[in-house]
């Protein structure tokens, strides 16, 4: 009885996560053309060149990744990795058609401050409870899993890349 506490918990709290995470994606990254790193910055770079949602981006994006992450990490990722990508999607879209703005367009600075918070703190609590956001995380998962990195230096690496 105690694991399925435990369980929803985990869940509870990656879905809240997730939803900060994509609050600050959607409103303030993609609200003021702001880079993103991972599979979402991808997903913004598709947003600029052919106008594709990154709610629906990610998905197409990331199903491959999914498949990769049951293979080589095993069930338990797969049940983190289908609940997770999917939550991010709905609640980007979710973000994207709830009429609250966040005018901070006069200062870049402070929209990517803003950005970094309700990324770090959304990233945190899914990371904490042993999911993941998306693409992303799962590559740094399997660098983790292949080269024995610590994940805070595969996702930097990943984010790097994407950014770069």
């Amino acid at each position: 009885m105690e694991r399925g506490k435990e369980t929803i918990k985990n869940f509870s709290m990656i879905t809240l996560g997730i939803a900060i995470y994509s609050f600050g994606f959607t409103k303030f990254n993609m609200a003021n053309h702001l880079a993103e790193g991972g599979i979402a910055g991808i997903t913004l770079i598709f947003k600029a060149l052919f106008n594709i949602n990154p709610a629906f981006s990610n998905l197409i994006l990331n199903a491959p990744l999914i498949l990769l992450a049951a293979k080589i990490l095993g069930k338990k990722m797969l049940g983190f990795a289908a609940f997770a990508v999917p939550c991010l999607s709905f609640f980007m879209y979710f973000w994207q058609e709830l009429p609250i703005t966040v005018d901070v367009s006069h200062d870049m600075l402070i929209a990517s401050i803003l950005s970094g918070i309700f990324s770090g703190v959304g990233g945190g609590l899914v990371l904490r409870s042993g999911g993941i956001i998306g693409g992303g995380d799962i590559i740094a998962r399997l660098a983790q899993h292949w080269f024995g990195m610590p994940l805070s230096r595969a996702l930097l690496l990943v984010d790097g890349v994407v950014l770069a």
